[in-house]
């Protein structure tokens, strides 16, 4: 796996912590954001 995935992982891991949600719940916030930034362009 790069390493550009594992920053992204342990970035995903310990923000879902600060949050108190679970790094699926985060994930997918992560997923929809990007989705949303991807239609302003």
């Amino acid at each position: 796996m790069p390493n550009l995935n594992d920053n992204k992982f342990k970035k995903i891991q310990s923000e879902s912590q600060k949050q108190g949600k679970s790094q699926e719940e985060y994930a997918a916030e992560l997923d929809a954001n990007r989705a949303k930034s991807q239609k302003k362009k």
